[in-house]
C-alpha cells in the first residue's frame, strides 16, 4: 500500500489510525526553504480599506464588496511578488473560494490576477 500526500507528516500516527504495520516510511523535507522563500501575510483590510472578514450573516450587497476587495488584495499580492515566485491563498471555506472565483471572473479580476500569476484552484473533492 502506498500512501502519498503532501500533508501526511504524522506517519507513525497514520500507521496506529490504519492499525497496519508499515515496514518501509519515506518522508522528504519540504521543497521551499521557510527562511528565504516563504513569507506569510494576513490581510485583515483591503486595500480600499474594507474590513476582510468573512461572515456568514453578512448582507449580500457587504459579501460582494468583500469578495471583490479580496480580489483586489490578491491582486496586489501577486502583483508584488516577483516571478517565478508564487501567492498561495487559504480560504474559510470551499463555499467562499467558489464564490469568489465566479464573481471574479464575471467582473474580470481574475483576469487582473491572471496578469501577474497562473490561477489554480482546490477542488472541493477527491473527484473534481
Amino acid at each position: 500500500m502506498v500512501f502519498a500526500s503532501g500533508t501526511l507528516g504524522h506517519l507513525d500516527a497514520l500507521e496506529d489510525r490504519l492499525g497496519i504495520p508499515c515496514p518501509l516510511k519515506v518522508s522528504a523535507p519540504h521543497p521551499a526553504d521557510a527562511r528565504t522563500q516563504l513569507r506569510a501575510v494576513v490581510c485583515s483590510e483591503g486595500p480600499n480599506g474594507i474590513p476582510l472578514e468573512v461572515r456568514h450573516s453578512l448582507a449580500l450587497d457587504a459579501r460582494i464588496r468583500l469578495v471583490d476587495e479580496l480580489g483586489r488584495c490578491v491582486e496586489l499580492l501577486c502583483d508584488k511578488v516577483p516571478a517565478p515566485g508564487g501567492v498561495l491563498v487559504f480560504f474559510p471555506s470551499f463555499g467562499l473560494l467558489r464564490e469568489c472565483r465566479e464573481r471574479w471572473a464575471a467582473t474580470g479580476q481574475s483576469a487582473a490576477i491572471e496578469r501577474h500569476k497562473s490561477l489554480f484552484s482546490e477542488s472541493a473533492g477527491m473527484g473534481e
